[in-house]
């Protein structure tokens, strides 16, 4: 698979590709529904990379305190969480993609 090709990589193993639906760039709305709620754009290997990985705001943390008190927890995404390396333990699914496919 082309590196610059968008994945989606989900908590159960699932690599695949997803291109934006206008074929050029990504809108809010389209990566909030892919990872399920607000976003938090990571960007993979350095400064210099063009490579980001969106990720559901609370999905880069173990367990995040629900807005009426109780405890949920996204499942750990073991392959998003390798590609970030050591500085994340990612939880949920994530779309990985050039910097510029986002708009």
């Amino acid at each position: 698979m082309d590196p610059t090709t968008p994945v989606l990589v989900t908590p159960q193993g699932s690599v695949t590709p997803r291109p934006p639906d206008n074929g050029k760039h990504y809108g809010l709305d389209e990566l909030q529904g892919m990872v399920g709620g607000p976003i938090e754009i990571l960007r993979l290997f350095g400064r210099n990379s063009d490579l980001i990985m969106v990720v559901n705001e609370e999905g880069n943390r173990r367990l995040q305190r629900g807005r009426e008190g109780g405890m949920y927890r996204l499942p750990h995404n073991a392959i998003a969480s390798q590609a970030f390396g050591l500085r994340g333990f990612i939880l949920g699914t994530v779309l990985v993609c050039p910097s510029h496919r986002i708009r």
